[in-house]
């Protein structure tokens, strides 16, 4: 091969990796990140989302607006299992993408990712209040699924709510969630709010779980995520900002984590 030609490939390769690195909705996941667990804001004994994470010097957690925003602050922390596993029960092995599993076991099935693991949270915070009716997450018009209370006919145990999530993630698509949810401007998050890239085929999701401000009334936030294939919901780490890890600064523009690049401007809101 002549010189000449390993030059061009070099100079073709280095064009790809600058363009797949500035492309707004990729996967920056290429090498995984060193672990970012920041000790110091971890409370060994805390077991639910809102006792295990300390806020950064200067800021105070933020109550939640909404009683979906509470649920979610009250999620438990997996005490057991340390590591996230895939539905297939393998253990993920990006370990510095995140910080700690949110214990809910999930189906053994394929199911449990992107967009889909907000689809779990919120039907869990429905079936949890009791509004069984708003469980109701409709897929397209080509696909007659049925609405929680159609399906479960009066069976409201958890197991069958179990069955009937089981029903519904099979059935999804990347815009499912859409029709549930509304843009906002990224200056009015919530706890509760999701980042998801709205006309992105893979459809990759976050969810904000706590929320903390300063004296300025600068905000930073905690999201939680699964990702493809099926796999523990968990919360993400910050690769960036490491001495704040798990908390991310809340900028207008690129929100990076350790497996996807997201916008301020991907923010949204359930109805």
């Amino acid at each position: 091969m002549k010189p000449k030609f390993y030059f061009f490939v070099i100079i073709f390769s280095a064009f790809i990796s600058c363009n797949s690195l500035t492309s707004d909705h990729d996967n920056i996941s290429t090498d995984f990140p060193p672990i970012t667990r920041n000790e110091k804001l971890l409370v060994a004994n805390g077991y639910t989302i809102n006792s295990r994470y300390k806020t950064p010097k200067g800021y105070i957690k933020i109550k939640p607006n909404s009683d979906f925003g509470l649920y979610l602050t009250q999620l438990p922390i997996s005490r057991n299992n340390k590591n996230v596993k895939y539905y297939d029960g393998t253990e993920k092995e990006n370990l510095g993408s995140y910080i700690d599993v949110i214990d809910l076991k999930q189906s053994d099935k394929n199911i449990q990712y992107n967009a889909n693991a907000i689809i779990r949270l919120r039907a869990e915070y429905l079936y949890n209040q009791k509004m069984y009716n708003e469980i109701d997450f409709p897929i397209n018009e080509k696909i007659d699924i049925k609405k929680y209370v159609e399906y479960v006919q009066n069976d409201y145990s958890y197991e069958k709510f179990q069955e009937y999530l089981e029903y519904l993630l099979l059935q999804t698509t990347p815009n499912t969630i859409l029709s549930k949810l509304n843009s906002i401007h990224w200056k009015e998050i919530q706890i509760g709010d999701v980042f998801i890239q709205k006309s992105y085929l893979r459809g990759h999701a976050a969810i904000v779980v706590d929320m903390a401000k300063n004296s300025k009334g600068e905000k930073i936030f905690i999201l939680a995520q699964s990702f493809y294939p099926g796999q523990d919901i968990h919360i993400i780490s910050n690769p960036n900002e490491t001495d704040l890890s798990p908390w991310f600064t809340l900028n207008n523009g690129v929100i990076l984590t350790s497996e996807w690049r997201f916008l301020s401007s991907d923010l949204m809101r359930f109805q």
